[in-house]
């Protein structure tokens, strides 16, 4: 696990300095800084949602035992939604990095 958060880490920081390119080094306001975090946070929720969603079918099915030839393409679609989900969240960390500057 240490070794992933260092790799996210890396990633958060990564993440910052795109923002940091593409809009400057530090927000115009807290309100700003705000809505940037709650845009991203927004956006991993929904990954979250669309995964949960996925989840639940796929134990509905282990449940029935109604697993059938698409549990592949599901269990795929479940991993994109994963991926997207914590992508979104390394955004939502670095909005909050960038935010700590704004403040300061």
């Amino acid at each position: 696990m240490q070794a992933l958060l260092k790799d996210i880490h890396t990633a958060v920081i990564n993440e910052r300095q795109r923002a940091d390119m593409a809009s400057g080094r530090v927000n115009a306001s807290e309100h700003e800084s705000y809505a940037l975090i709650l845009e991203e946070f927004e956006e991993a929720s929904e990954e979250e949602s669309a995964f949960y969603n996925l989840l639940a079918e796929y134990f509905t099915q282990i449940r029935r035992d109604t697993i059938k030839t698409n549990i592949n393409r599901k269990l795929s679609e479940m991993q994109e939604h994963a991926e997207r989900a914590a992508a979104e969240y390394v955004q939502v960390a670095a909005m909050c990095s960038k935010a700590q500057r704004t403040g300061v």
